[in-house]
């Protein structure tokens, strides 16, 4: 039981690699791709968010956040309130 099974280390063990595989050169991925970047590439990431229109899918899963939040708590405010008065209604009647 002191031991961890291998799928758990191997999870352990590539986490960072995909945390830090995208400041990796493309070249460095393919040859080291578990080691840390000697050199940080961010332009992966402006690549990706202008040439993959990331922006646009962002954009996208703001409106559906805020909407479906927005909707959650107008229907929850709305059962709230009728519950309210039902249970008031019925505390006067008895």
């Amino acid at each position: 039981m002191g031991s961890t099974p291998l799928r758990h280390r191997q999870l352990r063990r590539r986490v960072p690699a995909r945390l830090t595989a995208p400041l990796l050169h493309k070249q460095a991925f393919f040859y080291n791709t578990y080691g840390l970047p000697t050199a940080w590439h961010r332009d992966n990431y402006t690549a990706a968010w202008n040439d993959a229109n990331t922006g646009h899918f962002f954009l996208n899963s703001v409106v559906v956040t805020v909407s479906g939040v927005a909707l959650n708590v107008i229907v929850s405010f709305s059962r709230a309130v009728l519950l309210r008065c039902y249970l008031l209604a019925a505390a006067l009647l008895t």
